[in-house]
């Protein structure tokens, strides 16, 4: 509840509107991937989903799961300039191969400083502690929203929305 308080004081009034809408959504019908996706499309929905549904990482939302003991990411949905492009599961496996053997996508920022300056990810005094890669979208011809952002550390977070939300990753 704190993290819900303070998010409304960032935000601001839509913001708690769009929430207490959500809640009424969800208690209603109980449908928490319905209730995900409608809170997707709406500015600051993806945080409200967070602290509902914590299933996240520092007020952000992922909307993929990960299947126990692999890396692929479950039943995600990737959008494209506001159009849905990809539904389905997204295999993270070859593109951290790809890191692993030091090989970079065509993208140029893929191997680069993410500055972590929406601060979704935990808070790091060293501010080129998190590394972004791209992830490459099937039916999208550039390079599309999913990144693959890695810390010093070896933490790896998921994003399918550019940034908006974070799955951290269980690469074990």
């Amino acid at each position: 509840m704190k993290q819900m308080m303070n998010l409304f004081k960032r935000r601001g009034l839509r913001l708690l509107i769009v929430g207490v809408i959500a809640i009424g959504a969800y208690v209603a019908n109980g449908d928490t991937t319905q209730l995900k996706d409608v809170l997707r499309q709406i500015p600051g929905g993806s945080q409200i989903s967070a602290v509902l549904f914590q299933d996240s990482v520092s007020g952000s939302t992922g909307s993929a799961s990960q299947a126990t003991g692999s890396l692929v990411m479950e039943n995600v949905k990737v959008y494209n300039f506001d159009e849905l492009a990809y539904q389905g599961n997204v295999d993270l496996g070859p593109t951290l191969a790809r890191i692993e053997r030091g090989e970079k996508d065509s993208h140029g920022n893929d191997g680069s400083t993410f500055g972590n300056r929406e601060q979704r990810l935990p808070i790091k005094s060293d501010r080129s502690y998190y590394t972004e890669y791209v992830v490459r979208t099937p039916g999208i011809s550039g390079v599309g929203p999913q990144r693959l952002v890695i810390g010093k550390d070896g933490e790896v977070y998921y994003t399918a929305d550019h940034y908006e939300s974070f799955t951290r990753v269980n690469v074990e």
